[in-house]
């Protein structure tokens, strides 16, 4: 099993691969060429994002739940998550670190 340490280490360094995207997007989308503005992203850092995520869900199997993409897509990494947004069987899920992702994950 993973530690919660190393879970989370993992976690906020998909969290800042997915803010540079961002940024690298932005970047593409304010060139003046028109070739680059159009054709090109960082989508390429994001398929490695997909397949680490996809390994966690293994590593904790959360192939149903999906609770790890939905922390890292839905809730922005936590960012967007507020009290009381996430819901399951009638309670409330904290998911706005990764510490209480980790925590989720070992419940199940």
């Amino acid at each position: 099993m993973i530690t919660k340490e190393r879970f989370v280490e993992i976690i906020n360094q998909l969290q800042e691969l997915s803010e540079i995207t961002d940024r690298v997007n932005a970047l593409y989308r304010n060139c003046s060429n028109e070739i680059v503005r159009d054709f090109v992203s960082g989508a390429e850092l994001l398929t490695l994002d997909s397949i680490i995520v996809e390994l966690l869900e293994d590593i904790f199997d959360d192939k149903e739940c999906a609770w790890i993409a939905y922390y890292a897509w839905e809730l922005g990494y936590g960012k967007d998550y507020r009290k009381g947004g996430v819901t399951y069987m009638n309670e409330d899920v904290p998911l706005g670190t990764a510490e209480e992702l980790y925590d989720l994950l070992r419940k199940e």
